[in-house]
């Protein structure tokens, strides 16, 4: 089931600083598959958990999608009012925290430098 428990139907750019990883994939979902998240802090970076730029999905990590709203629709639209296509950019360098232990999880912090800058509007901005 797709429902949250105890929580709420978010509206369009209510959080306007998620940031949706994409990883490359070889045979499933054309090739391409969104597992974790981040938060935008900046026009050229993204943090995360490193536990998600670690390259044990199939090709690694490949770009990150700014700006959506809902993964199962195209077009993200609500009370009338559509948001403008998600932004897709790539990632220049990642860089994890230099003490993470993938098994204990401690220090699980990664940056994620973009390829390019971030324009931001009403839809994408960072988180302060």
């Amino acid at each position: 089931t797709r429902k949250t428990i105890g929580g709420h139907n978010a509206d369009l750019a209510e959080y306007p600083w998620m940031a949706r990883l994409i990883y490359r994939q070889s045979m499933k979902n054309n090739g391409e598959t969104g597992l974790c998240g981040g938060s935008v802090i900046n026009k050229r970076y993204v943090l995360t958990a490193a536990h998600c730029c670690t390259t044990v999905y199939d090709g690694g990590l490949s770009y990150v999608k700014l700006g959506e709203f809902d993964i199962h629709h195209t077009k993200d639209c609500r009370r009338g009012k559509c948001s403008p296509p998600p932004l897709e950019i790539g990632i220049e360098e990642i860089v994890m925290h230099h003490k993470y232990d993938s098994n204990s999880l401690k220090n699980d912090i990664c940056l994620l430098r973009l390829s390019e800058d971030i324009e931001f509007s009403d839809y994408v901005k960072p988180i302060c």
